[in-house]
């Protein structure tokens, strides 16, 4: 009996540490949108987003994170993400934009300012794509999502300049029809 207990007593500290172990620490991460959107000839938005953290309390000399573009939820490959362009400090050890690891490398002992600068991201979506985000997942944090929102592409007018066109030649063919008609020539 008491060999069953002890064999208990291990099995549900065991399971107490390992749920205790699985939460992830929440940190202030946040994922701005810097600038506006810029448009292409296919109707494609790039925008830039820089990833900071604020109210820090930790010492940070390497940040490791993964980014996930979604669409209703579902990850995607409509939303193209680009170069992550690290911040001053920092140096980045992977060239892949949806695993990033960064090294802080100014000083050995790391960086614990009260807001952190971590870099840019740039991302392209189509314009008329909806309900996008990102999911930006710090290794050993909580995980930040983020909605992509681009705003309409502003109307160019394009239709304004063809309305005059085929008003002007309208009224030069009607000018053309009237002249020619009244300028009989007569035989005497």
């Amino acid at each position: 009996m008491k060999k069953f207990l002890s064999f208990l007593l291990v099995g549900l500290l065991g399971i107490t540490i390992g749920v205790a172990g699985v939460a992830a620490e929440k940190l202030d991460f946040k994922f701005e949108k810097t600038g506006d959107c810029a448009y292409d000839e296919e109707g494609m938005c790039t925008q830039t987003y820089t990833l900071k953290l604020e109210n820090n309390t930790h010492t940070f000399t390497s940040l490791k994170f993964k980014v996930t573009p979604r669409v209703k939820g579902e990850a995607t490959d409509k939303i193209k993400v680009g170069e992550f362009k690290p911040a001053a400090g920092w140096t980045l050890l992977s060239n892949d934009p949806l695993n990033v690891e960064l090294f802080y490398s100014d000083n050995t002992e790391g960086v614990s300012d009260k807001t952190i600068t971590f870099g840019t991201l740039t991302i392209t979506k189509p314009v008329d794509l909806v309900d996008c985000d990102i999911l930006f997942e710090p290794e050993g944090y909580e995980v930040v999502e983020k909605e992509i929102v681009s705003e309409k592409q502003p109307s160019t007018g394009v239709a304004l300049p063809i309305i005059v066109l085929t008003c002007g030649l309208g009224v030069a063919f009607a000018t053309y029809y009237v002249t020619k008609k009244n300028n009989k020539m007569y035989k005497i």
